[in-house]
């Protein structure tokens, strides 16, 4: 009996041996796991650490920001002020200080641009500037060395309310108003902003001709055109 007792410890023991064996890789798979996750954050906070930080002039706070990624210059729009009711549209250099020869771009008080986008496209106009303005309904180009153009998008830029769009699209809903918000320009050059009058996202070349609209409804299931 004690021999069988033994003999029975000894294969549950190479049991266990080979339970323990054959479970090692995939401890190893866990651990190697479990240190990449714990890895992961200390390795993004050094791929994103800070490298530098600037106040801007006046004590003006920051609202939107873009870069021209061909001159690295920055362009901010800020409030301005102690109730924040002013707007400047700073032109900062790569290193983030006003440009000593325009460190502001001129128009703010009158366009009062909330958002900012640069054509990095490549394309025409590479370098251009686009500042859109809820309150005055309009989105104002401005040229590579920082002076506005003749190129404002508004209302009058898109078609008629019903009117048909093509590939598959709903048509245009227009009434009357525009109220450009966030601004972007894509891989195309082609404008990008959402208007929050109509509720959509609307599409404009970088001379202000309408390209598309596409509706964000919750009322629909209507898509945004990506082309």
């Amino acid at each position: 009996m004690l021999n069988k007792n033994l003999s029975s410890c000894s294969n549950d023991a190479g049991k266990r041996r080979r339970s323990a064996v054959a479970s090692l890789p995939a401890s190893l798979l866990l651990i190697g796991a479990l240190l990449y996750v714990l890895a992961a954050p200390a390795q993004a906070a050094h791929v994103h650490s800070l490298l530098s930080s600037n106040a801007l002039p006046e004590e003006a706070r920051p609202f939107s920001v873009a870069v021209n990624q061909t001159t690295h210059h920055i362009y901010v729009v800020a409030f301005t002020g102690s109730n924040s009711q002013g707007l400047a549209f700073f032109n900062l250099d790569p290193d983030g200080k006003p440009d000593p020869a325009q460190p502001e771009l001129p128009g703010a008080e009158t366009l009062q641009p909330l958002y900012v986008s640069v054509d990095n496209s490549g394309g025409p106009h590479n370098d251009y500037i686009y500042a859109s303005s809820f309150t005055t309904e309009a989105i104002q180009q401005y040229d590579p060395s920082g002076s506005e153009t003749a190129v404002k998008i508004t209302a009058a830029a898109i078609p008629l309310d019903g009117t048909p769009q093509a590939g598959g699209l709903p048509a245009v809903v227009n009434n009357g108003e525009f109220k450009p918000r966030a601004v972007a320009v894509g891989p195309s050059g082609n404008v990008y902003t959402y208007d929050q009058s109509n509720g959509a996202i609307d599409e404009f070349s970088g001379v202000a001709l309408f390209c598309v609209m596409g509706i964000r409804s919750s009322a629909s299931s209507r898509n945004v055109s990506t082309s």
